[in-house]
């Protein structure tokens, strides 16, 4: 049979009862858009508590540190050897100390100094919010002593300053560095170094202050508070981590936290799928409704068609192409408006958090292998409800039709 007729006497069919068929496709409809905007926020969320925990790159990232131990330490040579590593990519450092900020006259003036890297702070998530970051070749200081330092907004609280008021801004610290990170038997204290602020990155926990690694290392630090290896592959986290550790330095894998994030949030999916799901079901059962009503309003012309010589298979075929149309139309619509009223709730809740001075986030997040899955589903949604109503229009007697009309 010509699949251009097939196609024209379906739409035809239903446009028969326009009514029926509209509600028909809204159930469907509703259904679809209920799981794409569920499990879409679903994936948004997961996505967000994923970049919060892990930053970029997270299956690659190795997290190295000396741990407790007083015998090995994660100096230079250390990092050389880590970086010498068959499936090491790059390897970036960290130091931690302690300081004093100047400026600030009350008693909670203490405050974290994190040496590091650009590349250390972007695998670890953070990136700075307004600004530049301290190792921007344009930067130019007002004070040519002064070294550039990007500061978290928990310090801007403590200092009772904007972020358009920190910048360019002077801080003065005392900075101290343990006896852990040096050679020698005490700690290390340099008084008044100043820096000048270039940037502000969003850190609410407790207050820091990021420069150059260099700069502590000025000071007398010779080791390292912890490191990052990025891996050139997934496949060699294992063997690269047995040989740091072998080194005797503790390591932690980002994505082992990651995959249980992911373990958590494939539970949530399915649990707010299934609420789509429910009414996807519900919309089924109408479309099985519809379509079985349409054949026996049709017999005497499915007899007709019988008579006129069309084969079973051919009367089969009518009735599932009318079924995945229902399904085809109630699923695009239904991913359409799933991702409109997605769109709509993250637009207004950004608006409120832009005003407030947060960052704008996407709270819905879909895949592209997701939106074919629901497009796959539609249509077998379609298919499998129109199985039974298509078979019973095959198996319809023409002359038992007629003898009963």
């Amino acid at each position: 049979m010509d699949k251009k007729f097939v196609l024209q006497f379906a739409f035809r069919n239903l446009m028969t009862h326009r009514l029926r068929s509209a509600l028909t496709v809204a159930g469907m409809v509703i259904g679809i858009s209920a799981i794409v905007f569920l499990v879409s926020f679903a994936f948004g969320v997961e996505r967000i508590v994923t970049k919060e925990v892990s930053g970029t790159n997270a299956y690659e990232l190795l997290d190295i540190g000396a741990g407790s131990s007083q015998i090995v330490r994660l100096d230079k040579d250390s990092i050389n050897k880590i970086q010498d590593f068959e499936g090491v990519k790059e390897v970036a450092t960290i130091i931690n100390v302690v300081a004093k900020v100047k400026e600030i006259a009350s008693a909670q003036n203490n405050t974290s100094v994190f040496g590091t890297t650009s590349e250390y702070l972007d695998w670890s998530g953070l990136s700075v919010r307004e600004g530049d970051t301290f190792e921007s070749p344009n930067l130019k200081l007002k004070n040519v002593n002064a070294k550039p330092a990007v500061v978290n907004t928990a310090l801007l609280l403590a200092l009772n300053k904007s972020s358009n008021q920190a910048i360019g801004s002077a801080i003065t610290l005392d900075i101290i560095v343990p006896k852990s990170l040096t050679d020698k038997d005490q700690s290390v204290v340099t008084t008044d170094y100043p820096f000048e602020i270039v940037g502000v990155l969003e850190d609410d926990s407790s207050s820091a202050v990021y420069a150059n690694e260099e700069i502590l290392q000025s000071l007398g630090v010779e080791n390292y508070s912890q490191a990052k290896a990025i891996l050139r592959n997934q496949n060699q986290v294992d063997s690269v981590r047995k040989q740091i550790e072998n080194l005797g330095f503790k390591t932690q894998y980002v994505g082992e936290t990651v995959a249980q994030v992911e373990k958590v949030f494939s539970f949530f999916k399915l649990i707010l799928g299934s609420f789509g799901l429910i009414a996807l079901l519900v919309a089924s059962l109408g479309m099985f409704n519809t379509l079985t009503i349409s054949l026996l309003e049709r017999m005497k012309e499915v007899a007709l068609l019988k008579i006129l010589g069309m084969k079973k298979r051919d009367i089969s075929i009518i009735f599932l192409t009318e079924s995945i149309i229902f399904g085809i139309f109630g699923g695009f619509i239904g991913i359409i408006i799933g991702f409109g009223l997605g769109g709509i709730i993250s637009s207004i809740f950004n608006a409120y958090a832009l005003r407030a001075g947060g960052n704008r986030i996407e709270l819905f997040y879909a895949p592209l292998w997701f939106i074919i899955v629901m497009v796959a589903f539609s249509v077998g949604v379609g298919l499998l409800t129109g199985l039974y109503p298509s078979r019973r229009a095959s198996r319809v007697a023409p002359l038992d039709v007629i003898r009963y009309e």
